[in-house]
């Protein structure tokens, strides 16, 4: 059979109930009820795949799959953003809750062909890849001078991500010099944000360091 094909499916269902703690203590502060609730979302996942023999020595492939990272609260988050004079405090929005953030999902398509020649002593892969994010979960760090441990980690979402790339792969074993194996890799890649702004300030805090 010089053909396969495969196919999977995975329904997940996630749930996280977080309490977030406030104050200048380091994550110690007591819990505010208005910032304690719970994340719920859920996602069938799928992978399809397909494997073509195209020769003794080539093999083609391709697939689709799909993933998924459920929301939930930024554990490091100390809840500056709702003191005055920190660096992500804004007076438009004194109430801001940055610790919640949502689901990441995405979609990835690859294809490629492998190769084996000369008996096996050489062989090579070249993918490529094309990757949807949507709501990409990126973390934050933000410096808060004399305010709890110095500084929050956050989480937040973009909205979309697009990544595209090609790998090149190749082994090598010299008839000539036996027990020798020489490899190559080699890969490109280019992602970008494709939706998605992050408001930020700077402040200095030494002379190697900025926060924002």
């Amino acid at each position: 059979t010089r053909l396969t094909l495969e196919g999977t499916a995975r329904f997940v269902d996630a749930q996280e109930s977080y309490a977030i703690a406030v104050g200048p203590g380091a994550w110690a502060g007591p819990v505010d009820p208005a910032l304690s609730g719970e994340t719920h979302a859920n996602r069938l996942l799928s992978r399809l795949a397909a494997d073509y023999q195209l020769t003794d020595q080539v093999r083609l492939f391709a697939d689709r799959t799909t993933g998924f990272r459920p929301g939930g609260a930024s554990l490091a988050a100390s809840l500056s953003e709702r003191v005055p004079g920190q660096s992500n405090f804004d007076p438009a929005d004194p109430g801001a809750q940055f610790a919640s953030f949502g689901p990441e999902s995405d979609t990835s398509y690859e294809g490629g062909a492998a190769v084996r020649a000369l008996d096996g002593r050489l062989t090579g892969r070249l993918t490529g890849y094309w990757m949807q994010i949507w709501g990409l979960q990126s973390g934050q760090t933000v410096l808060t001078p004399g305010y709890g441990p110095a500084f929050d980690t956050y989480v937040l979402n973009l909205p979309k991500v697009d990544a595209k790339g090609a790998e090149l792969t190749a082994s090598y074993r010299p008839l000539a010099t036996p027990g020798l194996t020489l490899t190559a890799l080699g890969g490109w890649e280019d992602a970008r944000v494709a939706d998605g702004v992050v408001p930020a300030a700077q402040v200095p805090t030494g002379p190697a360091q900025v926060a924002g």
